[in-house]
């Protein structure tokens, strides 16, 4: 999956009914939505795996390992522990089994939400 289709599912996903604005796409790590008269989410977080991490694309720009931000939030927050903590919570809620993702890697993550090989 390239990152132009990546970030298409992302939008996809992080849509969410808002009252009478309608449906939008909503920032994880601030909760304000995409768009209109606020910034786009348009920066695309690896929140776990990152890229240099020496593994391939192809397991990093995935939906489970990817959410999308606003280019402030991603500045700001984006390499904060914090925002680990919310992405996990955020892709765990979207049904995502991240153990399971890792372990079939061959990788677990801490209590502390550290990535370990196994």
């Amino acid at each position: 999956m390239n990152r132009k289709e990546l970030t298409q599912v992302l939008l996809l996903e992080q849509h969410i009914p808002v009252g009478q604005i309608g449906i939008v796409a909503m920032c994880p790590v601030c909760g304000l939505p995409g768009g209109g008269h606020y910034p786009a989410l348009d920066a695309p977080h690896e929140w776990l795996l990152k890229r240099n991490s020496g593994l391939s694309n192809s397991i990093i720009f995935v939906p489970i390992n990817t959410v999308l931000l606003h280019t402030r939030c991603h500045r700001e927050r984006g390499q904060l522990k914090q925002t680990t903590v919310v992405c996990y919570d955020y892709k765990k809620a979207l049904g995502y089994d991240i153990q399971k993702w890792l372990l079939s890697l061959g990788l677990k993550l801490s209590k502390s939400l550290d990535l370990e090989e196994i």
